[in-house]
């Protein structure tokens, strides 16, 4: 593998622990809020897995020598639109984002223009680009091949989860819901 590709993949994964960092001291600060962790299974699975991605991707372009290239650009491009999605999240939902489902009492629900316009913009804005991205970068498409599935899978019970709660401890989600399905054209 280039050595301009390893150093770039070792500054997405320390981008990627900084967060996990940010959201292990929310998580702390919302549970001592009072707040209740959710899907605490899920959580690890989809730790594991994007862990694994990371890994496996760096893994597969060690293995295949994998050189810069065209489509490392294309991979990248991913990533930084991953990473801007990101902060957007952050920033909309601070001080309650976090890696894992935790909801504090009398929890907000976020309703600005990123949220009506995407649903779970985390996941479909940010994660699911940003392996995209890893996987163009490296062309890692064995680990691709094994963990999306995987990856999806973890991701669809996710969403689920997070859909349950937030229904049930937030009842203007619910009125925020009802509104949007009123709103589409029939």
């Amino acid at each position: 593998m280039s050595h301009t590709l390893l150093a770039l993949l070792l500054i997405i994964f320390t981008l990627r622990i900084a967060t996990v960092v940010g959201s292990i001291r929310n998580v702390k600060r919302m549970k001592a809020m009072g707040g209740v962790e959710y899907g605490k299974t899920n959580s690890r699975y989809l730790t594991l897995l994007h862990t694994a991605f990371y890994f496996g991707a760096i893994f597969e372009a060690m293995i295949r020598q994998t050189q810069w290239q065209a489509l490392t650009y294309v991979g990248l491009g991913f990533y930084l639109f991953s990473m801007l999605a990101l902060a957007l999240v952050i920033y909309c939902l601070w001080p309650v984002w976090s890696i894992k489902l935790v909801i504090v009492p009398n929890h907000q629900v976020v309703a600005n223009w990123l949220f009506r316009a995407v649903r779970h913009p985390n996941y479909f804005l940010n994660i699911l680009p940003e392996l995209i991205g890893v996987v163009l970068m490296t062309q890692a498409y064995f680990c691709a091949l094994i963990l999306t599935p995987l990856y999806l899978w973890s991701l669809r019970v996710r969403i689920a989860q997070e859909e349950k709660v937030m229904r049930q401890a937030c009842p203007e989600y619910q009125m925020l819901l009802e509104g949007e399905r009123k709103a589409q054209p029939q």
